[in-house]
């Protein structure tokens, strides 16, 4: 039986797992996998590990990072899993997605690397509806308007929110910074003119694209020239493009 599935996958381009002596299956099953048609894998653990983890439980999953060694030599790129007392290899095929658990988020093999899909796009975001003040000259980050970015890649930003200003014709900037560097592109000024009453107005600071890496922080930053200016209800977001 087990020589019937292998020339029957083959001809179908399947994998064949199990049956006489081939890499399988724990009870000796055979079973069969599509290298073609199963698109979507199962949950790996991890991308980034070259050497393979010291106490793999039974079905933990991982993408093998370049350079790999010990029981994953030659393996780059391949799906690993351990079956117990070894691992089973499902070579990587253009198309393949999997979810990758450590980054939450869905990786799709293009031919030559694990890549977030063209259509993937991931926000990352900072809120809050508390006033804060500030009487800062130079910019600051306002209360709460703080992300990190998840990953490498390249991004845009927006900052949106309302303020107010104690003082007639006081001017106010609202801007971006990436990594501690200000995008001139995104900063806004609002201006209290001489009308009475409510007076606050929106904002939203918009940046081009940049790109950042893993763990670095963008902020959503304030100053005045002069008194005292209020900020209210506010976001910042973080949307990864590529």
């Amino acid at each position: 039986m087990a020589d019937t599935l292998r020339e029957l996958g083959a001809l179908l381009d399947l994998w064949v797992i199990g049956g006489s002596g081939q890499i399988g299956a724990q009870d000796g099953r055979d079973e069969i996998v599509s290298a073609r048609n199963n698109t979507w894998q199962a949950v790996v653990l991890d991308q980034n590990l070259s050497i393979p983890p010291g106490s793999p439980s039974v079905g933990d999953r991982y993408i093998i990072a370049s350079g790999a060694t010990g029981a994953w030599s030659g393996q780059d790129d391949n799906i690993a899993e351990w079956l117990g007392t070894s691992w089973f290899f499902f070579p990587a095929v253009e198309g393949m997605r999997t979810y990758v658990a450590d980054e939450n988020l869905v990786y799709e093999y293009t031919g030559s690397a694990w890549q977030l899909p063209a259509a993937a796009v991931s926000i990352t975001t900072a809120s809050a509806t508390g006033t804060t003040t500030t009487t800062s000259a130079t910019d600051v980050a306002a209360a709460g308007m703080s992300v990190n970015a998840p990953e490498n890649g390249d991004y845009l930003a927006i900052f949106n929110g309302s303020v107010d200003h104690d003082t007639i014709n006081a001017a106010m900037f609202t801007n971006i910074y990436a990594n501690a560097v200000l995008r001139t592109e995104s900063e806004r000024e609002f201006r209290r003119g001489t009308a009475g009453g409510d007076v606050a107005a929106s904002f939203a600071c918009i940046t081009s694209v940049f790109t950042l890496t893993a763990g670095q922080t963008v902020e959503g930053r304030w100053r005045t020239t002069v008194g005292t200016a209020s900020m209210y209800e506010r976001i910042l977001m973080l949307i990864r493009v590529a």
